[in-house]
């Protein structure tokens, strides 16, 4: 995680210590962190929920939410994977046609069209 290794968790640039990664961390992988992330993304909880299931306190989630949350952004517009976040571009997901007139996105609980479709 390079934001780590060039930002402090209080996200002030690192000026003489490296980054190294703590006995009692709450959080010592990547994989930790992610899925620390994943799972407040996926479940929204409160942040004291989310301290108890990682074992740390509401406020050192807060802390790591805060640290966290714009990286998983960062690496899901580098894929270009971010939500929409207006109705427009909502719409403008579904507005790529191919040839013929059908869309190449399939539509969200439909089955696949079939001989007896009138899409």
């Amino acid at each position: 995680m390079t934001y780590m290794h060039d930002r402090t968790i209080d996200g002030q640039r690192r000026t003489s210590r490296r980054y190294s990664t703590y006995d009692t961390c709450p959080l010592p992988t990547l994989a930790d962190k992610r899925l620390f992330m994943l799972t407040y993304v996926k479940q929204h909880p409160i942040q004291e929920v989310q301290g108890q299931l990682f074992g740390m306190s509401q406020s050192h989630a807060n802390t790591w939410i805060h640290v966290l949350h714009p990286v998983l952004n960062q690496a899901l517009a580098d894929q270009e994977r971010l939500p929409a976040r207006t109705a427009a571009a909502f719409a403008a997901m579904f507005e790529t046609h191919a040839p013929g007139g059908r869309s190449t996105i399939p539509r969200v609980g439909m089955m696949a069209p079939n001989v007896r479709s009138t899409v």
